[in-house]
């Protein structure tokens, strides 16, 4: 019998990323007149079920609950196996027995000869061979005694979206500017296998995020392995992911999803195994897609290294086992490059770093994206240099031009529209589709989880299936949303915190909804580690407590990526919310000691805890005191960190910060503070040595450390060598804003307070920016401008965050907009550690006391005032020109 239409899966696994086989595919929607058939008799039902559990059911015909009510069978399958590029046939031993798939296969062998893009598939089960197959399928066996249900769907999957491809059903993204990498690289592989006599089974595509890693690794892997059969998996895991994370996503690939039980076993059996025992295990899985003859890609950001930037010992011993291997093989997509010394006991191991493309290729690409009539050569030249030779932007920009009506000549003159996702351009285009309310309600979902499949959505969302897939994939043509067959939809963090920003946080009853939802697959036994992280996700956002049974199941990677995006949304919120996550990550923080986890990890979790506290002018030692007892370096920047921010001691900081360079603890972070604070304490050089020590490479590709070593050279009156480094500033994709501050640093001291303000603004479109002293100083300069529209804003902030400093500050800038000179003298009195700016507005507010009739008629208050004048005049001149505040 066959299949049916638009039964849902029980999301046990989504469709295999088919970027494996060719260049880089896109998923463009439900195609009905492009199907996949599932031929088979009813004793092989439940095993065939397996297989169907697996598939995007959309794209699916199987059984008789697909034929409407009223239509003939015959004609149903007949106009089912029509639409068919998939005919799969599932063949054991009662097959021959079977009229109906008698018929099915008699209509495929026409359909065969009469389209192209026709693809048969036999899958042998029962112990069938190929006597039971038709004589006229007995070429097409597929599979093997060695392939599960799982392999059998992805590989369906996989010859079906190459059909797709083939008929112009789906599109392929272009390689544009690759090519000659491509073979130096293939030529980089032969030569290491051919000198070594090893196998080259561990590839590392290095890079920064959508630089077309993935894409580059899928063409590559045909080169290499010219057998490789189709529909290898891939693995988008926990940016910080360790062995436990690779294991667990291992399993949900080849057995699917487990009872709550098993994943607690899994785990806590995992955990307890000594490195190499890992290793031992992570390779019994692997062997098994080496059998099958595929590659396995893994995505995650930072799993691969340990503090000390060697391979994690876990790593070690696997890639060590895989010197053996000549079968099994993977290739890690990773944003952080191995150095070659530290591969240099492990033939079978080569980082590829995956580079930008150039100039005329990202022309060449954007003018193909967007089509050469539509878009002159100048501007695409313009648009191309724009882009830094980064795939990603250069496909953003072609979204923005065909999908969200911009001209290719604006996105040429707005200030930072191609060079970054967080600016106005991605704000526009997410607001443009969050005033539609299908739209609307789908953006909440993915940028509230970190991955979701479609099935999920859909349960969660309802309305139809159709529609609901139309609204995803233009999401993905609009680059706010990426798409993996396998691993569903998820939002790049910098959509994500746009997202958030543009359309705040998601109604109640859609939270309610989703956690209501994957509950019920905890309770149905049917957890994977989706299931897992979406359930810490929202509970942590609902209740600010992780439940018991999720403690129990839940890795300590999945754990840190959980931390990490609540203090991102902590840095990232302008109202008092950023008091509640940062609570929230300092209670998450105390887990480190109630679960059993890598060393790195743990010290990033405990450092975010601390820093969390500092923030909201809280006690962070007692985890400083644990980090310190666990012997992580980190702690003494942590302390240095909130002895400056919140202790204001400047003395003590510098210590900490001394002792933690010397520990080479947070090496950049550490130099970028610390060079603050010589400068804060008027100490130019010793700043300026610091720096020096990184060395240009460090420096000059990171705007706070260029924007320390500008600002030093100022202070030492060096301002030729400061104003040379400028444009290198700007030229920076400047995360932090510095270039912006440092403008309005000038307009600031010009009196330009129109052109510092617009500064000001720019620097808060920056991605990494401190939006909170930020706020503040947007706020102080629209008060000098008369304008009182932040003022409650600010201070409600300023309060909540315990900046008491601050908040004084904004009620001495409003008292003296309002020309009282006595409350902002009252209000400037309250600031415990006045600093530069403050003494600038002390300044102001002794220009208007002097100026003040009454003031004035007395010989002794005017001496008065104009000593305290004269003072603070002194102790400008002799304070380098940073912001303070």
């Amino acid at each position: 019998m066959s299949s049916s239409l638009g039964t849902k899966s029980d999301g046990n696994e989504e469709l295999p990323d088919l970027q494996r086989v060719r260049p880089k595919l896109r998923e463009v929607g439900v195609h009905m007149n492009n199907i996949i058939f599932l031929s088979h008799v009813a004793a092989d039902k439940p095993y065939v079920d397996e297989v169907r559990s697996k598939l995007d059911q959309s794209n699916v015909f199987y059984d008789l609950k697909s034929i409407a009510p009223g239509e003939s069978n015959l004609a149903a399958m007949k106009d089912g196996v029509l639409r068919s590029t998939v005919f799969c046939l599932f063949i054991s031993p009662a097959t021959k027995a079977s009229p109906w798939v008698g018929y099915e296969q008699t209509l495929a062998e026409v359909q065969s000869v009469k389209a192209s893009s026709f693809t048969p598939i036999v899958v042998p089960i029962n112990s069938a061979t190929y006597r039971d197959a038709p004589e006229w399928m007995r070429g097409y066996f597929s599979t093997s005694a060695s392939f599960l249900p799982s392999d059998i769907a992805r590989l369906i999957s996989a010859h079906h979206f190459r059909n797709l491809v083939s008929s112009g059903q789906a599109k392929e993204s272009l390689l544009a500017g690759r090519e000659e990498f491509l073979f130096a690289s293939t030529v980089r592989v032969n030569t290491r296998r051919a000198s070594t006599n090893k196998p080259v089974n561990f590839l590392i595509m290095s890079g920064i995020e959508s630089m077309g890693r993935k894409a580059f690794a899928s063409n590559l892997i045909p080169r290499l392995f010219p057998t490789e059969t189709l529909g290898g998996p891939f693995l988008d895991i926990a940016r910080f992911a360790d062995s436990l994370d690779l294991h667990l996503s291992l399993l949900d690939t080849i057995h699917g999803q487990r009872s709550q039980s098993r994943t607690e076993q899994e785990k806590d059996l995992f955990q307890k195994m000594t490195a190499a025992e890992q290793a031992q295990t992570i390779h019994a899985n692997l062997r098994h897609f080496g059998e099958l003859n595929q590659t396995v890609i893994v995505r995650s950001a930072f799993g691969l290294r340990d503090k000390d930037r060697n391979l994690k010992p876990w790593l070690q011993n696997l890639v060590t086992l895989l010197q053996s291997d000549r079968s099994s093989r993977i290739f890690w997509i990773s944003e952080r490059r191995i150095s070659d010394a530290v591969l240099l006991p492990y033939p079978n191991v080569i980082d590829i770093n995956v580079p930008e493309i150039s100039e005329p290729a990202t022309t060449e690409l954007l003018s193909a994206l967007v089509g050469r009539d539509k878009i002159p050569p100048p501007v695409a030249s313009t648009l191309g240099r724009l882009s830094g030779g980064h795939p990603g932007t250069v496909h953003h920009a072609a979204s923005l031009i065909n999908n969200s009506g911009r001209s290719a000549e604006s996105l040429t003159t707005s200030d930072g529209a191609i060079t970054s996702y967080q600016d106005s351009i991605l704000r526009e285009t997410i607001k443009s589709y969050s005033n539609k309310d299908d739209f609307r309600s789908v953006l909440h979902v993915v940028a509230l989880l970190p991955r979701v499949k479609f099935d999920d959505v859909l349960e969660v969302l309802g309305g139809q299936n159709e529609q609901l897939r139309a609204t995803l994939d233009e999401l993905v043509d609009a680059c706010l949303v990426s798409f993996s067959q396998e691993t569903g939809y998820r939002m790049p963090e910098v959509a994500r915190a746009a997202a958030r920003r543009v359309i705040g946080p998601p109604p109640d009853d859609l939270v309610g909804a989703l956690v209501t939802y994957f509950n019920s697959r905890l309770k149905a036994e049917r957890i994977d580690q989706q299931t897992v992280e979406a359930l810490l996700y929202l509970t942590l956002r609902t209740t600010g407590e992780m439940p018991e049974v999720i403690k129990r199941i839940v890795t300590p990677a999945t754990l840190q990526s959980a931390v990490e995006a609540t203090y991102q949304r902590g840095l990232a919120a302008l109202d008092e919310s950023f008091r509640t996550n940062f609570l929230l990550v300092a209670k998450l923080s105390h887990l480190v000691d109630a679960m059993p986890m890598p060393p790195d990890i743990a010290e990033d979790i405990l450092y975010m805890g601390a820093d969390a506290l500092s923030r909201i002018a809280d006690d962070p030692t007692p985890i400083i005191e644990v980090m310190r007892r666990k012997g992580f370096a980190s702690a003494n920047y942590a302390m240095g960190n909130y002895q400056f921010y919140r202790l204001r001691d400047n003395a003590a900081a510098i210590v900490s910060l001394e002792r933690a360079l010397a520990g080479r603890s947070y090496v950049k972070r550490t130099s970028r503070l610390l060079a603050r604070l010589y400068l804060l304490e008027g100490r130019a050089a010793p700043a300026l040595e610091v720096l020096n020590k990184l060395g240009d490479s460090r420096v000059l590709r990171d705007s706070g450390l260029l924007s320390q070593k500008i600002k030093a050279l100022r202070a030492l009156g060096r301002r030729a060598e400061a104003a040379q480094l400028l444009p290198n500033l700007q030229a920076l994709n400047d995360d932090y804003g510095e270039y912006h501050m440092n403008v309005a640093s000038d307009m600031m001291r010009a009196g330009r307070v129109p052109d510092a303000l617009a500064a000001v603004r720019r620097a808060k479109e920056r991605p990494r920016a401190n939006q909170q002293s930020l706020l503040f100083l947007e706020c102080a300069l629209m008060l000098d401008l008369g304008d009182f529209g932040l003022f409650d804003h600010a201070s409600a902030v300023a309060n909540a965050a315990g900046r008491s400093d601050d908040l004084s500050h904004l009620r001495a800038r409003a008292a003296l907009a309002h020309k009282d000179w006595r409350e902002a003298e009252r209000q400037w009195g309250l600031i415990q550690r006045p600093g530069r700016t403050d003494r600038y507005l002390l300044v102001r507010i002794l220009e208007s006391k002097l100026s003040d009739p009454v003031i004035a008629g007395s010989t002794t208050e005017m001496a008065d005032v104009r000593r305290v004048y004269e003072e603070t005049l002194g102790k400008l001149a002799n304070s380098p020109e940073v912001f303070d505040r």
